[in-house]
This record gives C-alpha cells, structure tokens and sequence, in this order.
C-alpha cells in the first residue's frame, strides 16, 4: 500500500514494481466520477478477465458472483491486481467495501497494489496489518535524497547540479518528487511557473471554496493554531477547518503544541495569491500581528507589523522586545527588525533610534552610531535622561572608533545628565559603566575601577548577567594592570562562570585570554595553559577569528616563556595568518616582534632583526607607544644575543621610556630584567644597572608580579643574583630568588627545558612529545607503552614487584625483571630520558614533567563538584572526549578494569547529560547525546527510548525514526528480536509527525 499525497510518484512507482516483476498485472485506476458500485465491479471484471454476468440486475448478490469470479480468475493466473486512487472512494460506502472484500479473500500467491493519498478506511487493515501482510509505503519513503536531486537532474534533462544547488532544491521542496522534478530539470521561472498551475490543479484546487479561502487569509501565518487562523479569518470554526486540511492530505507537518506546519511552497504559493488583494494582505498580516502580540509571541508579531505595513506598531514592539533581546546576545535580530521599518518612520521615533545606535556600536560601525546620535542631539527634544542615554551611547562608539579621551568626555556627561534628571537605575548604570570603561582604555584604572564597580554593582542587583559578566571581566583587567592579581583573578573567574552560563563563547574565550594573561601575571602558568588551549579550542570551533588571532597570540607568548620556540613560531605565523585576514594591525606588530625574539633565540639573528625593525615600523606609522616598546625589547635581545651590549641597552631603554607612561606590565617587567643583564657587563654604567634594578623592584610589587618575576629569574640570574648581593631594593632580591630556587611543577617545568608530552587512550593509544607524534617503531614494543598507561593511571608509584604483576603477570625470576627494564629503556626512549623516574625502588611519572592525559581529564570532568549550571558543560565535554573504550589494544587485566570502570562512568556522565539537557528543552542537544550512546552500543533500547522521546518533542521525527530502524535493524539480524511494544508505540507517533503533501 501506497500512501502519500499529490505529486509524491505512488502510480510511477507501481508501474516500475510490476515492469521489474515476472508476473501478470491487471490495473484498475479509480476515477473521481466512479460512485457506483456495479460500476466498480465491473470494471474490476473486465480487468482480470472475469465475467460480469448478471451485474445487469445491479443487486448485492450479483456483485458478489461477479466479485468471486475475478479473485478466481487472479488465483489462475498468480497476478498482481493494482488499484490506484483508492482515495477516491467514499469512506464506509459500498465501494470499499468491494476493496476491502478483495484484500481478505485474495489467495496468497496473488498480492494486491493499492495506493492512495489518504491511508483508506478499510475494515480489515489493522487485522492484515497485525499479521503482517501489508507493506506500507509512505511520503518520507519516496522523498528525493540530495543524491537523488543530483542523479534525476542529469537524467531527465541532462542538466548537471553542483552539490549546493541540489542541497538548495531539496531545502525548497521539502524532498517533494513533483516540484523537485520542475526544479532540477528546468529553468527556475519556468519552473516556479509550472508548479504554481500543478499547486493549484492538484492542491488547492480540491478543497471547498470556503477552505481555499481559509487557507489563502492563514497564509500569512507560519504555523498554524486554531486561535490564531481564527484571529486572522474573524472566524470561530478555524479547528473544524483545519481538520478538513489534514484529511485533505495537504503537505503539512503536525509540530508541538497541536501546531500544524504547510509545506513551504503551498504557502508561498497561497501567499503570493493573497498579496494580489494588497487591502486583505495587509489586513490579514496586521491581524497576525496583533494576535501574536497578545500571545507573546513579540518577535514575531514584529515580522508581521513590518509586513503590514503598520510602522507605529512595528516600533512599538520593537522597544518593547529590544531589551530582552539585546540581553539574550540576539542582536542581529533586532537589527533585522530595524531594517524592516523604513528610515524615516525610525528616524521619527526617538526610542527606535536610540536602540538602531546601541546595535550599530555593537556591531562595530562606530560613525553611523555617531551620526544617529548626533541627529537626535540636534533635534532638541531629547530629555535629560535620553540624553543621557545618547551621551553613554556616543561613548562606546568613541571608544569603538578609538578615540578613548572623546570617550571619556561623553561618558562624564552621561554620568551628570543621569544623576541631575534623576533616571532610572539602569541608565546610570549604562553611563557609568561606559565611562569606567572609557578611562580603563585610557589606561586610567583606578578611576576606572571604581566607575566600573558602582555600575556592576546596580546590574548583578538587577540580575543583569550579561552586563555583570562584562563588568567584571573589565575590572578584573584593570586590577591586574593595576598589580592586584588576587582580585583580578577574582572578577576574571567570575566573569568566565557568568559567560559560561549565559552560553555567549565569543566573550568567553576574550575573558579566558584575559584571566590567563593575570594567571601569567601571578607565575600560575599551568593553569594559564589550560586557559588558553580552551580559548583556542572555542574561537576555532566557533570561527571567532579575530578572538583567536589574540589567544593563539598570548598562547605562543607563554610558549616562549617556556623555552618551546618551535611551537612559540607555529603560533605566531598563525596569528600573522590570522591578522592579515582579519585586519588588526596591533596584534600583528605584537606577534611579530614575539617572532623576532624566537627566531633570535633559535641562532637567526638576521631574520629576527628584519622581523622587529618590520614591527618597529608598523608601531611607528600606528603611533602606538606600547607596539614600539615591544618591537625595541625584541631588538635588544637580538642585540644582547649578538654580544653588542651597548646597543642592546640602547633600545631596552627606550622600551623602558615607552612603558614606563603607561603603568605596570609583563612587558615592562620583562624589558627592566633584560636591562638589567645588558647593563651588567659594563662596569662603567653600574650606577644606571643599580636604577634599573630598583625600578625593576618598584614595577613587580606595583603589579603584584613576585611570582613572574621568580619565573624569568630562572634564566636571567646574573642580575638578580648581583642585586641581592648589593642588598639593592633591601631585602627584596634575596626573598625573590629563595621563591625562584624552589622545584617548579606541571608545566612551569617547561623553563627546565622538559618537554610536553601529551597522550590520547580512548578508541586507540597515541603519544605525541611537543606536538610531535611518537612513532610505533620508536616505542620497539607494546609492553613499553602499556608501562606509561599503568604509570599514568595509578596515582601512587609502584614498586617495580608491583609493575611485573600487573603487566607481566604470568612471569617472574630475572626474565620478568630484565623484560621490565628493557620495557623501562624504550619508554624513555621513546618519550624522554628523565620521563619516569626511581625513588626509593619505586617508579612513578617525573612530578617536573608535562604529561596531559585524556583519562584524567575526562575524570576531572565526570567527579567535579561545579555548581550545577555548570555541569552541563563539564559532562558534555567529559562525553566528547570519550572516543571509545579505553585502550583497546591492551588485554592485560588491570587494562579490563579501567577499561569497565570507566565505561561505566561515561554510560553514568552521558545519562546525566541527556536528563539535564531534557531538562533545559536542549532537544536536539539530548539527541545528539543519545546516538553517542547507541553508536557505543547498538542495542541499548533505554538510549534509543530516550532518543525518541526527544524527537518527539522537538519535532525532529526523521532523527528519532533513523535511531529506530538502526536499532531494529541490529536486534533483528543480531539476536533475532524486535524493539518492545513501548519503542514501536513512539515510533509511530513519529511518523504521524512526518508532513504528507499532496
């Protein structure tokens, strides 16, 4: 059986099935004038050959001997009977009753084809059903596939699509056999054309006149409710009306909600009509509007205000929406609606203009924000308030633009218009806020702190996130520029939760860059690693270019920090590449004079001075002070490199010059220590060495920097050394160096020279050393590696006894203890010498050493004990990381016991997940989790459950039917069963969600 609606290929179909079958076919097509039942079986007779005497008498009786001695006639010949158009029979009427008749006295080697828009109204179906003896085709069955968009094209007309315009025809058509088929072959008017006459003919046509009209004025609805289509008619029977759509089979798709869906091209189709009538088309999309308003639907009912025409409502609805949107990041949307009302009628609405300011400074375009505001200025009408609104908004776009001191006037004026007319909260909190941030560009922190602090103040009282996150973030920075790295830290990790929470990745990866920057600051650089791999991670994956241009940046600063140059290189060409596609020339003199330094310490002096003196030149056209000062410490330490002492000084002391205006940094710190050990050699300039020193003292503890400063001690002590024998600064150097003389851990041991190793354990085994991958040949045995996996997994050393049992469980005597050592010489030959290291008989991983192990994160993730807005994030990235069993080329069986333990903690993290992404509505996100679980294991009924639970609710019937034939598909042929009555149950509902066109 065949049911799908108009246009879908059920007759093509059965004629290709009963062209490639060896057998007799006798076809009896239904036509819409045929409502009589002698009529019927008649020409049922002369199909099949069978005689029809008698049918004169047009009685019951003669029917039946008729009806008799066709099945007879079938039965002879083992023929295949099609009956098409079944739809046209009346429902409960003598007429199916004859199909009906043929269905249950069929002999079984004769099979009978029916196909039908709607599914007939046969007696029997459900009993056949349940036997097992219907096969049903329907309309997600004979929907194109892209690949078939691609493969009908060319046939029928030769015409050859690239894969984007077959993936555009098969989002336009839904799949739809008939409208692909005028699409792929032909011309796109042409086509448009053709189908709107076959909509007509064979869609809208065969409904009532009432209905065609009902559905025409609903058109301008995209979803379809009973309130609603009664709202837009002025009806009361939209319900009664719409069911009469349903049992028509127009393409519709049932949502949530008892929302039903038209197929996009019957609706454009009855819209473009309804547009001719432009008084009614107007009319209705007013009514939409105001029906969706009362519904709180605002967003949308902005769409329709905008399509009516009815620009005062449009606006209305605009500011009222604009705040909670502009909160919920959606600023692209309100952009669409302002660009939806024409200039003028925003022009005429202060509000209206107000918000198309604050988007435009959002989005960067600073000079149209400023002409906006500076047009209400003129006008004179603004109060004291909205001109204090206009004031903290032409801040932003000054300091957008770059004009920071502008910036600061404007926002000083916002702050007294705010106070002096006595606005609301949160506009004084907008003024302050922008004129905290303002003087923190300005390099004025202090000031700057405690603008910005009153203003978050007010929004995290308000509950206000987003702007909270903000806030905190930027006092966070200016704190740590300040050298309150306690505090900074402090606002920047609140900060990181508040983004997280909120979901907005593009502010979190610019907080995450900013938090490691003081993390750095604080001599923290394991943790400022991790920082920065999940910024680079983020940016990457989201495509932020310009924010991971700036975290790959500082990534490969700490690199360089570390000692590693070739990946301090990789990341700098990296930002280069990225500057350059992006435009932002003050990261790119940063990154080059970063460059320099490297190819200066790796023995290429010549490149890194044509690097700087490129970044030198850069800073200069720029006029920025703080590029130049970076671009001349990077030219001396190539000339400190070269010997040339004095030129080194040289241009360290104007670094020193440079940096010195603009407060205490890493940088400058960095520039004095480097000073420092250019000036120490030369003993005619001790007095200038003794200053750079004292000063040097006097920048750390204003910066809260002790710890950095222990870090570069441990390559810079000449100088250091001499300042404490000096007694320079008191007793400062002394403590300093005690702090830099104490065993660094994790990836502090970088400074050592040790290098990052970093190891993957599910689905596979593979180690990389500073990136590079560890070949098998270079680990010579399996053993060898299966020692670093137990090293890593136990937390205690072990004793080498321990180590044997565990791996070499079946030896013993001096074959287990030389296989041990054999197996211990290629570790760390494979890895590095000092990787595993002895003491007291007993070996563990070195505690200096790098080792970033994938179990143990995915560990972190699955225990922690975040809050529980954050858990969300944590299992999901516990659940990515897992992929698949731990170590699956090991069988020892200590590998058996992770392996199952830690199976066991995904299955606990991935259910976790799922409950609480159900929880939040995630839908989509529970069922993406669920297909994990399954992929995992192809019989876990309990995921695919949940699977189609989610489905259901958020309406993605294909995704929950997929899982479902999967998992059919693999009890059947594995073990021979089917999924339980509860899965089929939702299964079918799905499909009942599944749109059926014409």
């Amino acid at each position: 059986m065949v049911v799908a609606p108009a246009g879908y290929g059920k007759t093509t179909l059965l004629v290709d099935a009963i062209t490639s079958l060896d057998e007799r076919a006798y076809w009896l097509s239904i036509d819409e004038w045929d409502k009589d039942a002698t009529t019927l079986v008649e020409y049922l007779c002369l199909a099949v050959g069978a005689s029809c005497e008698g049918l004169e008498c047009d009685s019951q009786e003669a029917r039946i001997r008729s009806l008799g001695r066709a099945v007879t006639a079938l039965a002879a010949a083992d023929a295949i009977l099609v009956i098409d158009d079944v739809h046209l029979l009346p429902a409960e009427s003598d007429l199916a009753g004859i199909v009906d008749y043929l269905a249950r006295q069929l002999p079984q080697r004769t099979r009978l084809f029916l196909s039908a828009r709607t599914r007939p109204a046969l007696p029997s179906l459900p009993r056949l059903r349940i036997q097992g003896q219907v096969v049903e085709i329907g309309s997600a069955d004979l929907a194109f596939t892209e690949e078939e968009v691609l493969t009908y094209s060319e046939r029928a007309s030769g015409r050859v699509l690239s894969a984007a315009e077959a993936k555009a025809i098969l989002e336009s058509t839904g799949g739809w056999p008939t409208a692909v088929a005028l699409k792929a072959a032909q011309d796109r008017s042409s086509a448009d054309d053709q189908l709107d006459e076959y909509l007509f003919a064979e869609v809208i046509s065969k409904l009532p006149s009432d209905v065609q009209e009902f559905m025409k004025k609903t058109s301008v609805l995209p979803v379809l409710t009973a309130s609603l289509c009664n709202a837009v008619t002025r009806r009361s029977d939209a319900r009664q009306l719409l069911d009469i759509v349903e049992r028509a089979q127009l393409p519709l798709l049932r949502l949530r909600r008892g929302e039903l869906r038209l197929h996009a091209l019957v609706r454009d189709h009855l819209l473009e009509t309804l547009r001719e009538d432009a008084g009614n088309y107007k009319e209705n999309q007013r009514r939409a509007g105001l029906a969706l308003r009362e519904a709180g639907r605002l967003d949308e009912a902005i769409q329709h205000f905008a399509a009516a025409e009815d620009w005062p409502a449009a606006c209305r609805l605009i500011v009222d929406e604009a705040p909670r949107a502009y909160l919920d990041g959606r600023w692209h949307a309100i952009m669409t609606w302002l660009q939806a009302v024409p200039r003028a009628d925003r022009e005429a609405d202060v509000e209206v203009s107000l918000w198309e300011a604050r988007v435009l400074v959002r989005f960067g375009g600073s000079d149209e924000a400023l002409r906006v505001i500076e047009r209400l200025v003129r006008l004179g009408t603004l109060s004291e308030a909205m001109m204090a609104e206009a004031e903290s908004l032409r801040a932003a776009a000054l300091r957008v633009k770059g004009d920071p001191e502008a910036a600061i006037v404007s926002g000083r004026l916002a702050v007294e218009l705010a106070f002096k007319s006595n606005a609301s909260l949160n506009i004084i909190a907008e003024a302050k806020k922008q004129f905290g941030i303002a003087l923190f560009t300005s390099g004025k922190y202090e000031a700057a702190i405690q603008e910005m602090r009153s203003a978050l103040e007010i929004f995290e009282r308000r509950g206000e996130d987003e702007e909270a996150a903000t806030l905190n973030g930027c006092v966070g920075s200016a704190m740590a520029s300040l050298g309150q790295v306690d505090e900074a830290i402090s606002h920047l990790e609140h900060s990181r939760e508040q983004w997280r929470r909120i979901g907005n990745t593009k502010e979190l990866s610019w907080t995450l860059n900013n938090l490691a920057m003081a993390y750095i600051l604080g001599g923290q650089l394991t943790t400022a690693r991790e920082l920065l791999v999940e910024a680079v991670a983020i940016t990457r994956e989201a495509e932020f270019m310009r924010m991971e241009a700036y975290a790959v940046t500082s990534m490969a600063d700490l690199d360089r920090l570390s000692g590693d140059a070739a990946s301090a290189r990789r990341g700098y060409r990296r930002a280069l590449a990225l500057t350059a596609e992006v435009g932002e020339p003050a990261l790119r003199a940063i990154a080059l004079s970063g460059l320099a330094r490297v190819e200066a310490s790796s023995g290429d002096p010549i490149q890194a001075e044509a690097l700087a003196r490129e970044a030198l030149a850069d800073a200069r056209e720029r006029r920025s002070g703080f590029e130049e000062a970076l671009a001349r410490i990077a030219l001396g330490a190539i000339f400190k490199q070269r010997g040339d002492a004095d030129r080194a000084c040289d241009e360290l002391a104007s670094a020193d010059a440079l940096l010195g205006t603009l407060g205490p940094s890493r940088e400058h710190i960095e520039d004095l220590v480097l000073l420092a050990e250019s000036l120490l050699p030369l003993r005619r300039r001790r007095s200038q060495l003794v200053a750079v020193l004292e000063r040097l003292a006097t920048v750390v503890e204003s910066a809260g920097a002790e710890s950095y400063l222990a870090l570069l001690a441990r390559e810079h002590l000449s100088s250091l050394q001499y300042a404490a024998s000096r007694r320079v600064a008191g007793p400062f150097y002394k403590t300093l160096l005690r702090k830099a003389q104490t065993k660094p851990t994790g990836l502090e041991a970088r400074a050592e020279g040790l290098p990052f190793v970093d190891i993957k354990s599910f689905g596979g085994f593979s180690v990389s050393v500073d990136g590079r991958p560890v070949l098998d040949v270079e680990w010579e045995s399996g053993k060898a590696k299966e020692l670093l996996l137990l090293l890593l997994t136990t937390e205690a050393p072990l004793s080498r006894d321990e180590i044997i049992a565990q791996i070499w469980p079946e030896s013993g005597g001096r074959k287990a203890s030389a296989v041990f050592h054999s197996s211990l010489y290629r570790l760390r030959h494979a890895v590095y010498q000092t990787a595993v290291v002895q003491d007291g008989g007993r070996y563990s991983l070195s505690p200096s050493g790098t080792f970033h192990f994938d179990v143990q994160r995915f560990r972190r993730l699955v225990e922690s004990r975040s809050r529980p807005e954050e858990r969300v994030e944590e299992l999901g990235a516990a659940v990515n990381l897992y992929h698949g069993q731990f170590a699956p080329d090991f069988d020892s069986e200590w590998v058996e016991e992770v392996r199952g333990e830690l199976d066991r903690l995904f299955a606990e993290a991935a259910g976790r997940l799922v409950d609480e992404l159900l929880l939040r509505g995630q839908h989509s996100e529970a069922i993406s989790v669920c297909q994990i679980l399954l992929e995992r294991d192809a019989y876990d009924e309990d995921a695919c459950k949940t699977l189609l639970q989610a489905a259901l609710e958020s309406g993605d019937a294909r995704a929950g039917l997929r899982a479902y034939e999967r998992l059919t598909d693999a009890l059947v042929v594995d073990l021979g069963e089917r999924p339980g009555d509860d899965l089929a149950r939702l299964a079918a509902d799905l499909r009942a969600q599944l749109p059926s066109p014409p």
